[in-house]
């Protein structure tokens, strides 16, 4: 997992980037690319600064589950330290004691720049991220997909996936 502390190791960085996809990507001369297949980011505003990052209607998991804005709100939970706290999790701020989950995105641009927890739209395709002010790299910050429906069945002790239409059910508890 590399959005651990203890687990980002180069090894496992360069199986994540093959598994996963988002809003832009590196070319390969090293330019940030917009990735329109997957979705898109938009500004919706300057003052404050606000980006929505919508997913293309039909784009699924492996497993054929959906990808939603649940999917998107995984990485706000593992890369905020306010909703850390908020979410009584630990602060990632307190040297005795690491939170339950020790993000290697704490105290990163992201955590530094979010406001509060994104909105989610009422097709459940966008989240609306707000930042403390506009700023260059915001592309480069913008939030990748998790499944969250396998993280609820983790969660739960499970280890196989039930039919679509419950697997996608479960990512509620997150929107």
């Amino acid at each position: 997992n590399t959005d651990t502390v203890n687990a980002n190791q180069p090894t496992n960085t360069q199986v994540s980037h093959l598994r996963r996809s988002g809003f832009f990507y590196l070319g390969q001369h090293g330019e940030l690319i917009a990735n329109t297949t997957f979705g898109t980011a938009t500004i919706v505003s300057v003052q404050p600064f606000k980006v929505r990052y919508t997913i293309n209607k039909g784009r699924v998991w492996s497993d054929g589950v959906p990808i939603t804005a649940a999917d998107l709100l995984v990485d706000h939970i593992t890369c905020s330290s306010k909703y850390s706290v908020v979410a009584n999790l630990g602060s990632p701020s307190d040297t005795s004691k690491a939170p339950q989950f020790n993000s290697n995105c704490y105290g990163g641009l992201y955590d530094q720049r979010v406001v509060a927890t994104p909105t989610v739209s009422s097709d459940k395709l966008s989240i609306t991220v707000e930042y403390d002010k506009f700023f260059s790299d915001w592309a480069q910050v913008s939030p990748m997909p998790f499944p969250a429906h396998t993280l609820v069945l983790l969660s739960e002790g499970k280890n196989v996936l039930p039919d679509l239409t419950k697997a996608d059910a479960l990512k509620g508890v997150f929107e």
